[in-house]
């Protein structure tokens, strides 16, 4: 008897789980619109929360966003940093001078060129609502910019740029587990 107790039990509160998820209006709404407070927490998640919080804030999107257009600004930022610093990366290489630091700007350029394409992944998944796979495009696009972060100290704009677009890519897979989590489409 005891045996069947324990999985009522959790049948029990898995159902009650998902019945308050479907009736309660913060979660099945999926125009919910992102508070400051919701933005500050998924950006807590990050690994420069201020920066996080404050490049988010300051496009006007923000203010009226629903998670998914949030999920979006991100990718559009993220996009802009990108082929600015892809822009950046190439007139740094042809400048200098040291095959090493030649070297660490042709590395990056390629990591560059598969954030975009993984932002771009990001930005099709989120279209057909495909969280896991924003997550997926989101994670794989802050592994490219670690690569180039780790490989200049911190007084290069290149490291500085990679940081921020590492901190944009975390906000996104952090964005899309909320989207997963909530299933808001």
């Amino acid at each position: 008897m005891a045996s069947l107790f324990l999985p009522f039990v959790l049948v029990v509160i898995i159902s009650s789980t998902i019945i308050s998820f479907a009736i309660n209006p913060d979660y099945s709404n999926s125009k919910l619109q992102v508070t400051e407070q919701d933005l500050t927490q998924l950006c807590t998640r990050t690994q420069d929360p201020p920066y996080c919080t404050q490049i988010l804030l300051s496009d006007n999107r923000t203010n009226s966003s629903d998670f998914r257009g949030l999920a979006q600004i991100s990718i559009d930022i993220a996009e802009s940093i990108s082929t600015g610093a892809l822009t950046m990366i190439g007139s740094l290489e042809a400048q200098a001078t040291d095959p090493e630091i030649k070297d660490r700007y042709e590395k990056c350029s390629i990591n560059y060129n598969a954030l975009v394409g993984f932002l771009d992944g990001a930005k099709q998944k989120l279209s057909s609502a495909d969280f896991d796979g924003v997550y997926n495009f989101g994670a794989r696009g802050g592994v490219e910019a670690s690569s180039c972060e780790a490989r200049f100290d911190n007084s290069n704009p290149i490291f500085q740029m990679s940081h921020n677009l590492g901190t944009l890519t975390k906000f996104l897979s952090e964005i899309a587990i909320y989207l997963l989590a909530h299933k808001l489409h």
